[in-house]
C-alpha cells in the first residue's frame, strides 16, 4: 500500500521495495533457526503441539522456509537494476552524505564536471539546513541551477521516473467518464484537452486571466 497513491517518487519505491526484502531475509532466518516470533499461528501451533505432532510441524517450517526464500530471491531477480542504481537513487534523497562518483552516465553527460558540482555542494552549509527541514522537492527547487546544472539535471531525470501506475490509471479512469457513447465523436484534441484538465493539480489564476482580457461592454 505504500507504493499507491499520487505523488509517488522513485526513491519511495526504492525505500519500499528494499525494506520489504529485508524482511523477508529476516524472516528466512529466523524460520532457519526455528524462530516464529512474525508467525504467531505456527507459534501457536508449535505451543499447542503433542511431541507426535513436532514431525509435521517440522516439515510445513521447512516447506516455508523454501517458499520464503523463492519470493525473496524472485525479488532480488526483479529488482537487481535498482540495487545497482541505488547510490545514485540516494543522491536524490539526501546529497550530503554519499559518495563524489556516485552519479553515472547516461544519468550525467559530463561525470567529471558533475564530480566538482557535488564537492562544491557538499560544502554549501545554507543548503544543508534547507535539506534538513524541506521536502526532496522543495529542496532540489532551491539548488541553484546555474551553479549545480548537470548534478540537478540529474535529479531532474531521477523525479521525473514514475514510481507508480497512479497517473496512467486516473488518466484512463477518466477517460471512461469523458468519453462515453454520448460523446462519440469528440476530435483527438478535445479529448486531450479534457483528460489534461481532469488530471492536472494545476490551479489556473482565474482572476489574472480575467484581468488580461480586454472586455468588451455592451452599448
Amino acid at each position: 500500500m505504500d507504493l499507491q497513491g499520487e505523488f509517488q517518487l522513485l526513491s519511495d519505491l526504492v525505500q519500499g521495495v528494499f525494506a520489504f526484502m529485508n524482511k523477508l531475509q529476516l524472516f528466512h532466518r529466523q524460520m532457519l533457526d526455528g524462530e516464529l516470533t512474525y508467525f504467531p499461528s505456527m507459534s501457536q501451533l508449535q505451543a499447542s503441539s503433542k511431541q507426535d505432532a513436532a514431525e509435521p510441524l517440522k516439515w510445513s517450517t521447512t516447506r516455508y522456509v523454501s517458499m520464503i526464500k523463492n519470493l525473496k530471491d524472485s525479488f532480488e531477480e526483479r529488482f537487481q537494476d535498482l540495487q545497482q542504481k541505488r547510490p545514485q537513487i540516494r543522491f536524490q534523497i539526501d546529497p550530503f552524505s554519499t559518495e563524489v562518483n556516485c552519479l553515472k552516465p547516461p544519468l550525467v553527460t559530463d561525470e567529471a564536471t558533475s564530480q566538482m558540482e557535488i564537492i562544491e555542494l557538499l560544502e554549501y552549509d545554507r543548503l544543508k539546513s534547507v535539506q534538513k527541514t524541506e521536502r526532496t522537492l522543495t529542496f532540489w527547487k532551491s539548488v541553484p541551477k546555474d551553479k549545480y546544472l548537470n548534478i540537478k539535471g540529474a535529479v531532474l531525470k531521477l523525479i521525473s521516473m514514475f514510481a507508480s501506475t497512479y497517473l496512467c490509471e486516473s488518466v484512463f479512469s477518466t477517460l471512461k467518464h469523458v468519453k462515453s457513447k454520448h460523446r462519440s465523436i469528440l476530435i483527438d484534441s478535445h479529448l486531450r484537452e479534457l483528460l489534461h484538465v481532469n488530471t492536472t493539480d494545476h490551479k489556473p489564476n482565474f482572476m489574472g486571466i480575467v484581468e488580461s482580457k480586454d472586455c468588451q461592454k455592451s452599448h
